[in-house]
């Protein structure tokens, strides 16, 4: 996302957290050598030279409030973080503001949550604030749960007794389709036209459209506008909701730039300068779009999980990597949490089939080590789209 902003500003400085008592020289690289970017080691040695701060991902609430307290514009999610961060605090309000969610009860510790998933039937573990411990698991059936719940309570030790853990029940209506927004807002605005759209394969592919948004979604941003209204919420935002003909189950708030399909819409949207300096400001300006469909794919590396991973790519205008970084003339993802997805290769149109060849030229122009991408999650979107399209939610048509 700095990157898409170096044509709108004359400076765009890049800073992260990379100082612990031991730094590691991979937390500094990213943002070094890249073009319109310059990497800064100290955040609070050049923040009287910014006119915006930007918080692309969840987490610092209190930085956050404690600069537009003292009068920094700042583009994030800032207290509204915890509606991502607090999955217990997401439901509760849910429920205030009168939005379904799936059937869900807590569970304490590690041992207990042993004990119940040995005979429990399907479900969805969740836990709050720790992403780097683990992500939400579906737990089908022991033997493949196991394994997975060893890891996680020996890296959780001795802290892993206190940690409260949120199971949620599946959704056993049919059809049911997962559908999110992608979007952001200021004060409780959200711009008129809104993207939306699938995900397969989790962290696979996407296809989004600004098509007229459908009225449950529609209904969905209304019922959030007043709540995001009293966090000042000024930032990006997106959702996930799981529609059924019976009602709309709330599932997933996302208080950043999730990813993806942020590498789509870091081209998809022209106007990210714009958009951030006047939200900071609590001014709202609609977003200008380059195409009405677009569709991004995940390109990944196995070895890049580990590894900064020397990349080439033949189409920069339409390929992100992540923790971009140049050094000697050499383009280097880095990652930023020992995930195999190194970026998007992404794809515009005015269909879905002139965006999904776009996006697989982009995605077949990448080369480095193991480097990969799922082209038959693309099915899969489709049969998302066609679900969706049987329960009113109309994808891809024109405004």
């Amino acid at each position: 996302m700095g990157e898409a902003l170096v044509p709108d500003f004359g400076r765009v400085l890049y800073y992260s957290i990379y100082e612990t008592a031991f730094p590691d020289p991979k937390d500094y690289i990213p943002g070094l050598g890249v073009d319109g970017i310059e990497r800064v080691a100290d955040f609070y040695e050049v923040l009287d030279e910014a006119d915006l701060v930007v918080f692309p991902d969840v987490g610092n609430c209190g930085m956050q409030e404690w600069l537009r307290s003292r009068g920094m514009p700042v583009f994030g999610s800032g207290a509204g973080g915890k509606l991502e961060q607090d999955r217990i605090l997401l439901k509760s309000v849910c429920k205030q503001i009168g939005i379904s969610v799936a059937d869900y009860f807590t569970i304490k510790g590690f041992e207990k949550l042993r004990e119940f998933l040995m005979d429990a039937d399907e479900c969805w573990i969740k836990l709050s604030f720790f992403r780097g411990l683990t992500e939400t698991w579906h737990h089908e059936f022991w033997p493949a749960t196991r394994s997975w719940l060893a890891e996680k309570s020996l890296k959780a030790d001795p802290w892993g007794e206190t940690a409260e853990f949120l199971i949620e029940k599946p959704i056993k209506d049919e059809p049911c389709v997962e559908v999110g927004i992608d979007t952001f807002n200021i004060d409780g605005m959200f711009p008129e036209t809104i993207m939306w759209g699938y995900e397969a394969d989790k962290d696979s592919v996407y296809a989004g459209t600004i098509s007229a948004l459908p009225e449950r979604l529609a209904m969905l941003a209304r019922k959030w506008s007043p709540m995001l209204a009293s966090y000042k919420y000024r930032g990006p935002l997106s959702t996930e909701t799981r529609e059924t003909e019976q009602d709309s189950y709330f599932i997933d708030f996302t208080a950043r730039f999730p990813e993806p399909p942020s590498s789509l819409r870091r081209f998809m949207v022209t106007n990210w300068g714009e958009i951030m300096y006047e939200g900071a400001h609590g001014r709202l300006v609609e977003e200008d779009y380059a195409a009405p469909i677009g569709v991004q794919i995940v390109w990944k590396s196995g070895y890049g999980a580990d590894h900064p991973l020397a990349v080439q790519v033949g189409r920069p205008d339409r390929v992100t990597i992540h923790g971009h970084c140049v050094v000697d003339g050499q383009d280097y993802a880095v990652s930023p949490a020992e995930l195999e997805e190194q970026g998007g290769a992404c794809g515009m149109g005015d269909t879905l089939e002139d965006a999904l060849a776009d996006a697989i030229d982009a995605a077949e122009s990448i080369k480095g080590r193991e480097v990969k991408f799922d082209s038959g999650s693309l099915e899969k979107i489709s049969e998302a789209i066609q679900a969706g399209n049987k329960l009113g939610l109309t994808w891809g048509k024109k405004r």
